[in-house]
């Protein structure tokens, strides 16, 4: 259960992590041993199709995080006051949160509801946090990658989890099983009524390669410039610059890629870009017309540890990693008073990066929840950790808990968390898998 104030209900100063995927890029399970399934069949992608997905969690989707921000507008003396009751917060709860990660049979926390370990009984999943909000305070939607598998992951778990919307879509990468979603971002927003009706774009914030990459699948999406995101001042003592400013807006005009869902009896959607659309030759003249697509705002962040940037009022600092020896994706650190560091595709951790969380951990103190990479169960990858160098990560970093994502079919979920179980208590870390649809409450 997640941690309960002293009405019972649960903690209403909690924002909470929702993972939408913890599986690899090819997602579990895997195709072929559903196609072609060997004899004996694969385990794991047997158990993964034996039940529906949202009680299954050995059933993977591609690498997602939501993080649900209690996000507070306050004045200076009540945000004082309010930090200092967060911070008594995270100290009263931590006891609550350790004892909570160990609930179910095999010992290992399977959800931050009243879920059993196996996941067979119906769920109530709505009361993992208390949605009500306090004057001041609003929610955001912040999702970390949209890949393959997004529409699938927002049609089970957008309504199960209460999540009504996105505010911020932030990118690690541009491979495919992080911005594959991109174009079905338009079906959480709103057609357009009338031309003159405003649509407001999702806020994407992506590395400049990444751009790059991103333009060359999506045309259609980035027919205007991006911009740099704004920068915060940088997390430890050094300053970052000065932040830049403007808008900028997105629609398409490529009848391939777009779609069919323009207004009915209309030439366009969008009379701030009518002129950009496709021409279409009517009684021997030609009318522009363009095509509704996902609007986004892209914004240009750097892939530096000193450059930390605001997603929806959430300070998000980038955490520069090898996804093999030629490639550089991005993790991310977020959240006070509970630190929380996000990496889901890594082959190394580069020294600047190490060095920046080591000396986080020395000023903030210890990491309260680490994500991390782990696609195979004992063998190496070029571009991914497997386990053992996965805990030798997490041995390294300290945090008080770990919960791994990007797992392939090799990891059966209830046997891999009692070995598991092991290793916790040696270490005295406690580490798990993550699965699709775990909330797990923290403060932000």
């Amino acid at each position: 259960m997640a941690p309960r104030s002293d009405n019972g209900r649960p903690n209403s100063r909690f924002s909470e992590l929702i993972f939408l995927g913890t599986g690899s890029s090819t997602g579990v399970p895997t195709p072929l041993c559903v196609t072609q399934p060997t004899d004996p069949p694969c385990a794991v992608c047997h158990k993964a199709i034996a039940d529906p997905p949202e009680r299954n969690p050995n059933y993977r989707c591609n690498p997602s995080l939501m993080i649900r921000y209690r996000s507070r507008s306050y004045t200076a003396d009540e945000g004082v006051t309010v930090r200092r009751e967060l911070a008594n917060d995270c100290c009263d709860s931590n006891g609550v949160a350790e004892a909570n990660s160990r609930e179910g049979t095999d010992g290992r926390r399977e959800s931050c509801t009243s879920e059993s370990a196996d996941l067979t009984d119906s769920v109530d999943l709505t009361d993992s946090v208390d949605l009500a909000l306090s004057p001041g305070e609003q929610w955001r939607y912040i999702q970390i990658d949209a890949g393959k598998c997004f529409r699938e992951q927002v049609l089970r778990w957008f309504v199960r989890r209460n999540i009504p919307t996105i505010d911020a879509l932030i990118l690690t990468h541009e491979h495919a099983d992080a911005i594959l979603g991109l174009d079905d971002v338009r079906g959480l927003q709103r057609i357009p009524l009338h031309p003159a009706d405003h649509v407001a774009p999702l806020s994407v914030f992506l590395a400049h390669h990444c751009m790059a990459s991103v333009r060359e699948k999506f045309p259609y999406l980035t027919l205007t410039p991006a911009r740099p995101a704004p920068l915060l001042p940088s997390l430890l003592p050094s300053a970052a610059p000065a932040a830049h400013t403007g808008v900028t807006d997105t629609t398409d005009a490529d009848t391939t890629n777009a779609g069919d869902t323009t207004i009915a009896g209309t030439t366009t959607t969008d009379t701030t870009n009518a002129d950009t659309g496709v021409g279409v030759t009517r009684g021997g003249g030609v009318t522009k017309v363009s095509r509704r697509v996902s609007r986004i705002d892209w914004q240009i962040i750097e892939e530096s540890v000193a450059a930390p940037f605001s997603a929806a009022g959430l300070t998000v600092t980038p955490l520069p990693v090898q996804h093999g020896e030629d490639y550089i994706a991005l993790g991310f650190e977020f959240g006070f008073p509970h630190r929380i560091v996000y990496i889901s595709d890594v082959s190394k951790i580069p020294p600047t990066t190490l060095a920046y969380l080591k000396a986080r951990q020395q000023h903030v103190g210890r990491i309260h929840l680490l994500v991390m990479d782990s696609l195979y169960f004992d063998h190496p990858h070029a571009t991914h950790f497997h386990l053992p160098q996965t805990l030798d990560a997490i041995r390294e970093l300290q945090p008080k808990q770990a919960f791994l994502v990007g797992m392939t079919h090799e990891f059966d979920h209830h046997k891999v968390n009692s070995l598991l179980r092991d290793w916790s208590i040696k270490e005295d870390i406690d580490v798990q898998l993550a699965h699709d649809g775990l909330c797990i409450p923290v403060l932000l």
